[in-house]
């Protein structure tokens, strides 16, 4: 269906307005997009998990002791121990 935007009819008389009708290289590019879907909603999960992740490890930082004799550590920072 989206090949339909690249065809001139006989209605496309005269200039062709821009609105109706597209370039071949733009619908192929809207196909490109169309392919990469599945991997953006299959990764949609993860990153989910990732921030929930990350949220669950501030808030468990901040009610534990995080003192390495007379530095605190801040609660945000022990994330960073997670990516190491």
């Amino acid at each position: 269906c989206l090949d339909k935007a690249a065809i001139i009819t006989s209605k496309d008389s005269g200039i062709p307005n821009p609105w109706k009708l597209c370039t071949v290289t733009k619908v192929e590019k809207v196909k490109t997009l169309v392919k990469l879907l599945p991997i953006w909603a299959t990764t949609i999960i993860f990153w989910t998990i990732h921030a929930q992740l990350a949220g669950f490890s501030v808030q468990q930082a901040a009610t534990m002791d995080r003192s390495i004799g007379k530095f605190q550590i801040p609660p945000a920072s022990l994330y960073a121990f997670f990516v190491v």
